[in-house]
């Protein structure tokens, strides 16, 4: 797996950022059957490949994203 050039998405999504919003919006209105359900297995597949240690660029940016299970074994800490 290669890994993000942070830089180089940044500066696309700048350039792209107004088509982005328009397909955005429009898919907004969409509302297909499952839409959810594949959301969360595309969750979960792209987490178990993702390593955190290697950049929490997320965390950084972003709230991280607890399941469950994180939410009680943190809580016994």
């Amino acid at each position: 797996m290669q890994p993000v050039n942070l830089y180089s998405f940044r500066k696309k999504v700048s350039i792209y950022k107004k088509y982005f919003q328009k397909y955005l919006r429009r898919v907004e209105k969409l509302k297909p059957e499952g839409l959810d359900i594949l959301a969360e297995q595309l969750n979960t597949e792209v987490w178990q490949e993702v390593d955190c240690l290697s950049c929490a660029n997320c965390c950084k940016t972003m709230t991280p994203t607890f399941t469950p299970k994180d939410i009680r074994r943190i809580s016994k800490h």
